[in-house]
């Protein structure tokens, strides 16, 4: 009797985790339909709006290549293509955060220079003063946070 009761309380967990198991698939093919019913056809010509840089880029050329011919590149290429881009794209926004910083150092030093060699009057006068020194650097901090629409030249 306690190894039929044990069996089927086994029994009724094992069904509850089908169950949920059952209620996240369905969720997944709910979100997929929604996906496929919003989705328009490319335009027939797509491959022409790809930007040559992204075209002769080495990881990314190889997989346009093929999604252009019609084949389906495989999705671990596409992820380690991607992936790949992602790293090289941190790399030069690290780059440029960093001249961005250097930049900024120099011309606060500039700034303190004239506020020297011409006092502070001057300085405030001609928007060189720490104040001013501080509000360009809060907009400059803003604007590199942004995430402007690169040219297509500036794509690897």
């Amino acid at each position: 009797m306690k190894r039929t009761k044990a069996e089927a309380e086994k029994l009724v967990g094992d069904l509850a985790l089908v169950r949920s198991r059952i209620r996240d698939l369905q969720l997944q093919v709910e979100r997929a339909q929604q996906v496929l019913a919003t989705a328009q056809e490319p335009a027939g010509d797509w491959e022409q709006s790809i930007p040559a840089p992204l075209r002769q880029h080495q990881l990314l050329g190889p997989v346009l290549d093929q999604a252009i011919s019609g084949k389906c590149p495989p999705s671990e290429q596409i992820s380690e293509a991607f992936a790949e881009v992602k790293l090289q794209l941190g790399s030069q926004m690290n780059s440029l955060n960093s001249q961005h910083q250097e930049i900024g150092g120099a011309l606060s030093e500039t700034f303190r220079r004239f506020a020297r060699d011409f006092g502070t009057s001057h300085a405030q006068t001609h928007g060189t003063s720490a104040e001013a020194d501080r509000a360009l650097h809060t907009a400059a901090r803003s604007d590199c946070c942004r995430w402007p629409a690169a040219p297509r030249s500036a794509v690897p």
